[in-house]
């Protein structure tokens, strides 16, 4: 059997490359500013995109079989995360958190799925409900605060209520645009702009991060009135 030195000298180089990455962003996560640390994570996700989707000449920079380990080590870290937080730090209370991170999981899936069917309604309504429902927490929190002894249910109905109807305005306003976008997207046989790898990159980026803001917006308003009554509920 003939060793293939030209491989292994490319496979010891990415991982180098990859080591280099992990340190490089832990190193701008440890930095004190937010600023240095959003820099840190947008570069670091960017470097892992190109990597996986721009060719190199013939070839590209990370093969199918180099994404595919990529994918299962990030799916361990997220599992052994989800563990820790689950049993380590706030024990078996933090089990209905499960699905407050599914919800987060399914709108970005639902993003990127609703994208490359040529369907823009799925990103709008979420950046659109993201931002309202997030005016409506503030402002009924404003409201709340000039009142004293407000029931904590009565509290949290204001907030469900206010971010329901946020969430309509968001999906009319969501199908509106989409009409206004769908001739961007153009044809199997002759894609359009909004079709291009790159804005595909782009949204596939907003909607991990509208995911998250969904989840946590979501978390925050069931998880206030469990708090605040401070039983054994």
């Amino acid at each position: 059997m003939s060793l293939n030195v030209g491989f292994l000298i490319i496979t010891v180089l990415k991982i180098a490359g990859l080591l280099a990455w992990v340190y490089g962003l832990l190193w701008g996560l440890g930095q004190r500013t937010w600023v240095a640390k959003l820099v840190t994570i947008v570069a670091a996700f960017a470097v892992i995109q190109l990597a996986i989707s721009l060719p190199l000449g013939p070839v590209r920079i990370f093969s199918d079989f180099d994404s595919g380990l990529l994918f299962q080590a990030c799916t361990m870290a997220m599992v052994a995360l989800g563990l820790n937080l689950i049993y380590g730090f706030n024990g078996q209370f933090s089990l209905g958190q499960w699905g407050f991170y599914g919800i987060g999981a399914y709108a970005a899936a639902d993003i990127t799925y609703r994208w490359t069917n040529d369907d823009a309604s799925g990103l709008l309504v979420a950046g659109i409900g993201v931002v309202l429902i997030g005016l409506v927490i503030l402002g009924v929190h404003r409201f709340l605060n000039q009142y004293t002894g407000v029931p904590v249910m009565s509290a949290f109905t204001l907030y469900l209520f206010g971010s329901i109807a946020a969430g309509a305005v968001a999906v009319m306003i969501g199908g509106a645009g989409h009409a206004a976008l769908a001739p961007l997207f153009g044809t199997k046989a002759a894609p359009g702009p909004l079709q291009s790898p790159a804005v595909i990159q782009v949204v596939f980026f907003l909607a991990v991060l509208l995911a998250g803001a969904v989840a946590a917006e979501i978390s925050f308003l069931f998880g206030l009135p469990v708090l605040s009554l401070g039983s054994d509920y």
